[in-house]
């Protein structure tokens, strides 16, 4: 990171000319291979792909500014999603004692899809971790989702097991554990279980970071 001002970051969403700096990023981030197909989806109208960036400074065999990533956060929306209706579910259960028995029983027989935004990946390079960048990341995602996605009320992702680190950055940004998946994970033919956390994202997130 020489010659980067970390004072200047700044979001924005990912567009087709981030594409390939995306790619070899992921390839450094995460011990298992994206196809192309997956990088094709990030432009696509329901996934929301939110890059963190800062501006090189100038040298004098190269005086102009170049955009480079440094965390990077890509969400898929699901109209009609199982974990978040299983959260929706879940939720009612632990609030029908407050609910009248008409309210209750017509909580039951509603058949309306639930979405939910599922985070596929989200990674910030070595050298600008523990400046809460990640949370930043995050707290945009949610602030696009109230925006664009107002009935999505959940933001949830897998992590394995082993990745303990990766399990207290969620659990510091309000993250609850829904449940374990076994052999949710294949990585250099081994599997491993994952952990199903999720957020309740139906309050405003913070003022955009933008």
């Amino acid at each position: 990171m020489d010659r980067i001002n970390l004072n200047n970051i700044y979001f924005r969403k990912l567009n087709a000319k981030d594409i390939k700096e995306l790619k070899d990023l992921h390839d450094e981030w995460f011990p298992m291979n994206y196809s192309d197909s997956f990088y094709q989806r990030v432009l696509k109208k329901n996934v929301i792909a939110v890059g963190c960036f800062v501006k090189s400074l100038p040298v004098p065999e190269n005086p102009e500014e170049k955009e480079i990533i440094i965390g990077a956060i890509l969400s898929k929306v699901r109209p009609n999603d199982e974990v978040a209706g299983e959260i929706s579910r879940q939720r009612n259960r632990q609030t029908s004692f407050l609910l009248s028995w008409a309210s209750w029983l017509r909580s039951l027989i509603t058949c309306a899809p639930v979405p939910g935004a599922y985070i596929m990946t989200l990674g910030v390079v070595d050298e600008c971790r523990r400046l809460g960048i990640g949370t930043k990341l995050i707290d945009e995602t949610i602030r696009v989702l109230n925006q664009e996605w107002k009935a999505c009320q959940v933001l949830y992702l897998h992590v394995v097991t082993y990745n303990e680190t990766a399990i207290r950055f969620y659990q510091r940004n309000q993250f609850l554990t829904l449940k374990i998946e076994e052999d949710h994970y294949t990585i250099m033919d081994k599997n491993y279980n994952a952990i199903l956390l999720y957020k309740d994202i139906s309050a405003p997130a913070p003022d955009s970071v933008f």
